[in-house]
This record gives C-alpha cells, structure tokens and sequence, in this order.
C-alpha cells in the first residue's frame, strides 16, 4: 500500500489501491477507468438542529452576520438593571461595571424583567458577584455552550447580598445573548 502523509484515503480497486478524490464542494469519487469516475457522494455533516447533532463546532470569523450583537445600556446613564432578554435565551457572556462609590452585588436574574425588590427564589438567581470599589468590574463567561434562559435575562445591581435585590442605580451593563 502506497504511503499515506496527508491523509489520503485510498480504496481497494481490482488489486490496486486507488485515492480517493474530494472536489471543492465536498462530493467523493474514485477513478474506475480511465477518464471516468464513480460518484460516492459528498462528505460533510448534516446539521438538522443546531447545537443538539453531531457536535458542530462553529470557526471563528469576521463576518457581520456571524457575531452576537451586544446589548448595551445606554449612554453614560448608571442604572440598576438591564434586561437582556425578554423571552428565553442563551446567554454567551456579560460584563458589569459599578461606577458608584459604594460597594454592590450584580445577579444574573431568569426573569424577563428586573423582579421587585425583596427576597428571590433559588430559581430566579442563575449567578451573582461582588462589585467591590477596588474591583469593580463582573465578568460571565464566556459561556461556551451558552447558559440557558427558560423565562428571560436580567443583569441587576443591589446594595444588598443574594438573595435580597435591593435594586441600586450605578452601573453600566452588557450582555451577549440570543
């Protein structure tokens, strides 16, 4: 059997072994005589449902139409909350800034909007973090899979520990979901 460097597949065809060849759109066929071939088909990974079949891994790009567009809140306005999503999700990634002067606690709520100030039920809170005046800064993920939403996103800041909210206007947050 010829030597294989590249990884070439050959077929076993009347006593010879015989590459295999993969033309650009992906379709394998091997010569069965001379100027013709035998079309086997095409070599790829059917994808039915994205993210459930066949562990398809996506390759980075640049493209506009690859990328998750952030959502951001606005302007220079601290505030107390940002609803990423109002419906149910996946989260790839979030970041909070407290721009206050006092420390803060940031949640990551399963609630399509910022719950009422209070006690939260051990559903609602995914994840939380201490924003302290020296370390200001939260980050959530990357998440890769994506944290799942079942009701919707809320990124809230408080002045007091989980599982209290008590909702507090200083920060600015961003969120990668879809």
């Amino acid at each position: 059997m010829p030597q294989n460097p590249l990884g070439v597949v050959y077929v076993l065809q009347e006593g010879t072994f015989t590459p295999l060849g993969v033309d650009a759109d992906g379709a394998v066929s091997v010569v069965i005589a001379e100027g013709s071939t035998l079309a086997l088909g095409n070599v790829g990974i059917e994808q039915t449902t994205p993210g459930t079949t066949n562990g398809v891994a996506f390759a980075t790009s640049a493209a506009a139409g690859v990328g998750i567009v952030p959502v951001v809140s606005t302007g220079t306005v601290l505030t107390d909350s940002l609803v990423g999503k109002a419906s149910a999700g996946n989260l790839y990634g979030a970041e909070v800034l407290n721009a206050g002067t006092a420390a803060e606690y940031v949640f990551v709520i399963n609630s399509p909007t910022l719950p009422s100030n209070g006690t939260l039920s051990t559903g609602q809170i995914i994840a939380a973090d201490y924003l302290g005046t020296a370390d200001p800064k939260a980050v959530f993920g990357p998440y890769n899979p994506p944290e799942h939403f079942s009701a919707g996103l809320t990124l809230a800041s408080s002045s007091t520990a989980p599982p209290v909210l008590t909702a507090a206007g200083t920060c600015f947050f961003k969120a990668r979901v879809a």
